[in-house]
C-alpha cells in the first residue's frame, strides 16, 4: 500500500492528467515532493507538535531563513512514508487562477491521483471558463479518493495575481474531509483567507518564534561541546534564527579549520549574497531602502525614526514590520521598541554604505545629534566617529561638559569619550586638550599631560584666547579640573601654591548660576575633596552638599557617589562608624568605596568579607585616585602583608610601594610610606 503512494514514476502519471496536452509547459521540480536534503537537522520537536492531518490548515508563517520549506519537506516526507497522498507546489507571482489548476492537477496526478475520469468534464469546463467548475471536479476526484490526503503549497506569499489566491481559497473552504493543506509564506497574500479555519480551530499559524531554534537544538544544530557562555553567545548572536546558525556554523569551521586568512573573505560574499537575494525578495523599492537606513539604528524607536527620518519613510514602515516580523523583535514591554537582528543589521548596514556613503554619513550624523539630545554620550560619538565628522564629535564632548565629564561619568566612560580624540582634534581645541591632559593622568602620564597643558596654556596666553566670554568661562572650568587633576592624581602637597590658586578661583566660579549644573558640580567637588584632606570636615560637607544638588540636576550618579565618598572619609575621621558604612556602601560600583570600607574594617578589627575583596585590588601601581585614595589602599596591602608574612613582608612591600610612588613622583604618598617604614 505505501509503495503505491509513493510519486507515480516514469510518465505513469500523464495517463492519470486531466488533460494530457497541458503538460509539456509545466514544470516537474514546481510539482514534486523535493528530495530530503542533506544534512538537515530534523526539528523532532516540531514533527511531533504539529502533525497536519491533525487539522484542515498548517501554515509556517515566517521571513526567510527560518526553514520554512525545509520543515514542510520534511513533515510531506513523514506522511508521505506514512501513506498519506502528498502533493507539492511551489508557486510565484506568474502564477495565473488557470495555471494554478493544471498545476495542481499536475501534482496530485505525480503524486498517485488518478484524474484521467475527468478528462471530458475538464475539457468542458476550460471551454466554459468556468474556473470554480473545474476546481469542483478536482475536489470531487480527491473526496473520491477516500483515504487522507496532503497538498504542500510552497511560498504562498508570491501569489500576485486575484484569482490564483481565490482559486486556493476556495480549494481551502470548500475541500472534502479528507484534503489537508500545509502552507509556507513570509506573509499573507491578499485573498486568502486563513482566520476562519484558524478561529474555528480546524488550523494552525506557526510564527518565527515557533520556529526559532530553542538554547538545547542550538547546541545540538552546532554540533561540538559548548561551554555555557558559548552558547548563550550563540543565542545571543543569532536568536535563534535557522540561517543565522547555520551561517555561525559555518563561519565557525572555517576559523576553526582555515584560520580565516583568506577563505573569509569569499565566505563572507557569499552570505551577502545570500541575505540580499533572499532577504529583498518581496520588498518594494521604497521598503528595500528603509531596511537599509533603519539598519543603521541600535534600536527602532518610533520617536528615533521621527526624529532622523524627519517626513521620510513613512508609508513603509508597518509593511516592512509585517513582512521583517521574525526578523524584528521587540525589547520593551510596550512592544513599541525594537531590535533588528543583529545578522540583518550588519548585512544592510554595510549595503548601505556601500550603496551611498553619502547618505550612510549623514544618516549617522544625524544618529550623532538625536544620542546627544538623549544624554546618550557614547552612542552619540559612535555615530559621529562612523560618520567620519571630527568636528561634530569635539563639539558632542564639549557640549556634555568638558572635562568636568570625570566628576559626572567616571574614570572608565570619561576614558571611553578621550578616546574618540584623535590628535588633529586635541591640536585645534583647548577644552579637548584639557580632556587629553585628564586622561594622561588616569593613564599614569603625569609627564606628558604637564607638557601637553603648558603647551595649550602658551599657544591661548594663558587661555585668554578662547573666543567669547561664554566659552573662555567654561574653558576655566576645564582648566580648574584640569590644574586640580595634575596636583591631585600627583599627591602633591596640600600647601602648593599652584593648588591654593586653583581653588581660590575654583569657589566664586563654583556658585555662577548661569554655568551648567555638572560644571559648578565638578568645582565643589574639588573644593570638597580639598577640605577633606586639610581635615576642615564641616566645610567640605558643605561644599558636598553643593556639589550633591547640582549633580542631582544633572542626573550624575556618579558624582553623587563621589561626594558619599567623602562623607565617608568625615564620618570615619570622626568615629561615626554606622554613617561611615553607610557613605561607602551606597555607591560600591565606585572602585574607592571598596577600599575605603575595607580600611574602616581594618581599624575596627573585623576583617569580613571587603577585606578578603581588597587582597584582590590589584597592583597598587593601578590605583587612580587623590592622596586619600592611595593612603587607604597602601595601608590596606600592609595590614595584609604584615598578617601573612609578618614584618619582613610588609617592610618588603613598602620598599616596593616607595619605589613606584618615587617613580611617579607621587610626593605626599612617598612622606607617608617612609613614615610607615
Amino acid at each position: 500500500r505505501m509503495a503505491s503512494i509513493k510519486t507515480v514514476s516514469s510518465f505513469a502519471w500523464e495517463n492519470r492528467l486531466p488533460v494530457f496536452q497541458t503538460v509539456p509547459r509545466l514544470q516537474a521540480s514546481r510539482a514534486t515532493v523535493p528530495p530530503p536534503v542533506e544534512g538537515y537537522f530534523h526539528r523532532s520537536r516540531l514533527l511531533d507538535r504539529y502533525r497536519p492531518l491533525d487539522r484542515r490548515l498548517t501554515v509556517l508563517q515566517a521571513p526567510c531563513g527560518f526553514g520554512k520549506t525545509a520543515l514542510l519537506n520534511d513533515l510531506c516526507h513523514r506522511e508521505r512514508d506514512r501513506g498519506t497522498l502528498v502533493a507539492w507546489l511551489r508557486v510565484d507571482e506568474k502564477i495565473t487562477g488557470d495555471l494554478l489548476l493544471n498545476y495542481l492537477a499536475y501534482a496530485f496526478a505525480r503524486a498517485g491521483l488518478d484524474l484521467s475520469v475527468l478528462r471530458q468534464l475538464w475539457t468542458e469546463g476550460w471551454r466554459s471558463q468556468l474556473t470554480s467548475y473545474r476546481v469542483g471536479l478536482l475536489l470531487r476526484a480527491i473526496e473520491n479518493y477516500r483515504k487522507p490526503c496532503l497538498l504542500a503549497l510552497d511560498e504562498v506569499e508570491r501569489l500576485a495575481v486575484p484569482d490564483a489566491s481565490a482559486t486556493v481559497d476556495f480549494l481551502l473552504h470548500r475541500s472534502p474531509p479528507n484534503l489537508h493543506f500545509a502552507m509556507t509564506m513570509r506573509s499573507n497574500p491578499r485573498g486568502l483567507d486563513l482566520a476562519t479555519d484558524v478561529l474555528d480551530g480546524q488550523g494552525t499559524i506557526l510564527t518565527a518564534d515557533d520556529l526559532r531554534f530553542t538554547n538545547p537544538e542550538i547546541a545540538l544544530f552546532l554540533g561540538s561541546p559548548l561551554s555555557r557562555e558559548q552558547l548563550l553567545a550563540a543565542a545571543e548572536r543569532t536568536e535563534g534564527w535557522p540561517a543565522a546558525l547555520r551561517l555561525h556554523r559555518n563561519l565557525e569551521g572555517i576559523e576553526k579549520h582555515s584560520g580565516a586568512s583568506d577563505t573569509l573573505p569569499g565566505y563572507k560574499e557569499v552570505v551577502a549574497d545570500f541575505l540580499g537575494s533572499r532577504l529583498m525578495r518581496g520588498l518594494g523599492r521604497d521598503s528595500r531602502e528603509f531596511l537599509l537606513d533603519v539598519a543603521l539604528l541600535d534600536t527602532i524607536d518610533p520617536s528615533l525614526m521621527d526624529d532622523v527620518f524627519p517626513g521620510e519613510h513613512l508609508t513603509c514602515r508597518t509593511e516592512l514590520l509585517s513582512k521583517l516580523g521574525g526578523l524584528v523583535r521587540p525589547i520593551d514591554p510596550s512592544g513599541q521598541v525594537l531590535r533588528l537582528h543583529p545578522v540583518v543589521r550588519e548585512y544592510c548596514s554595510a549595503r548601505r554604505l556601500r550603496e551611498d556613503a553619502g547618505r550612510f554619513r549623514q544618516l549617522q550624523s544625524r544618529l550623532a545629534r538625536a544620542a546627544a539630545r538623549r544624554g546618550q554620550l557614547n552612542d552619540a560619538l559612535r555615530h559621529a566617529a562612523t560618520s567620519g565628522d571630527d568636528a561634530l564629535c569635539g563639539r558632542i564632548l564639549e557640549e556634555e561638559g568638558g572635562a568636568s565629564l570625570l566628576f559626572r561619568d567616571g574614570a572608565e566612560p570619561f576614558l571611553s569619550a578621550d578616546g574618540y580624540l584623535n590628535p588633529q582634534m586635541v591640536e585645534a581645541v583647548p577644552r579637548l586638550a584639557l580632556m587629553r591632559c585628564i586622561a594622561l593622568v588616569l593613564n599614569g602620564q603625569a609627564d606628558t599631560a604637564r607638557a601637553l597643558y603648558e603647551r595649550v596654556s602658551n599657544d591661548t596666553r594663558e587661555f585668554q584666547l578662547c573666543g567669547d566670554d561664554g566659552n573662555r568661562r567654561t574653558l576655566r572650568v576645564d582648566r580648574i579640573v584640569a590644574q586640580s587633576m595634575l596636583l591631585a592624581f600627583t599627591c602633591q602637597s596640600m600647601g602648593d601654591t599652584r593648588l591654593s590658586q586653583v581653588l581660590e578661583e575654583a569657589a566664586p566660579l563654583a556658585a555662577d548660576d548661569s554655568l551648567a549644573p555638572t560644571l559648578r558640580g565638578s568645582l565643589y567637588t574639588i573644593l570638597c575633596c580639598s577640605d577633606c584632606q586639610r581635615a576642615r570636615f564641616q566645610l567640605s560637607r558643605q561644599w558636598g552638599t553643593r556639589a550633591r544638588d547640582c549633580f542631582a540636576l544633572a542626573d550624575s550618579a556618579h558624582g553623587r557617589g563621589l561626594i558619599d565618598i567623602h562623607d565617608g572619609i568625615v564620618a570615619m575621621a570622626q568615629g561615626r562608624v554606622d554613617d561611615a558604612i553607610r557613605a561607602y556602601t551606597r555607591h560600591q560600583p565606585i572602585r574607592f568605596s571598596g577600599i575605603f570600607l575595607a580600611e574602616l574594617q581594618i581599624e575596627r578589627n573585623r576583617k569580613g568579607p571587603e577585606w578578603g575583596r581588597n587582597r584582590a585590588d590589584g597592583d597598587l601601581g593601578d590605583i587612580r585616585g587623590w592622596f586619600d585614595v592611595h593612603a587607604a589602599a597602601h595601608g590596606n596591602q600592609v595590614e595584609v602583608a604584615f598578617e601573612n608574612g609578618g614584618i619582613e613582608a610588609a617592610l618588603d612591600l613598602l620598599d616596593d610601594s616607595l619605589d613606584r610612588a618615587a617613580h611617579r613622583d607621587l610626593a605626599c604618598l612617598v612622606r607617608l610610606l617612609s613614615a610607615q617604614r
